[in-house]
């Protein structure tokens, strides 16, 4: 019984993988712009980094290109997960 409500809590938290590039990027507006938005809250906010500071806040630089690929994990709550892949980048 114990691994039967591990399974179901499992599939409760199974999400959606999207892959987003420059082509849907609209498609997807809500969901980077809330990862934006969180990547302020971490970076402005939390860590301080004023210098990165501006009136929208929205922590968007220069890595957040046109041939950058966003993978959007979203579960059926509004949860999402995101990896950023940057072409040419060592990492």
């Amino acid at each position: 019984m114990a691994q039967l409500k591990v399974l179901r809590h499992l599939v409760r938290a199974m999400f959606k993988l999207h892959i987003v590039d420059w082509s849907n990027r609209q498609t997807h507006q809500n969901h980077l712009e809330r990862y934006f938005r969180i990547r302020y809250e971490i970076y402005v906010v939390g860590r301080k980094w004023q210098h990165i500071d501006r009136p929208v806040p929205l922590e968007i630089d220069a890595f957040d290109i046109r041939d950058t690929i966003y993978l959007l994990g979203i579960d059926d709550t509004g949860n999402i997960a995101i990896a950023v892949y940057r072409p040419g980048s060592s990492a």
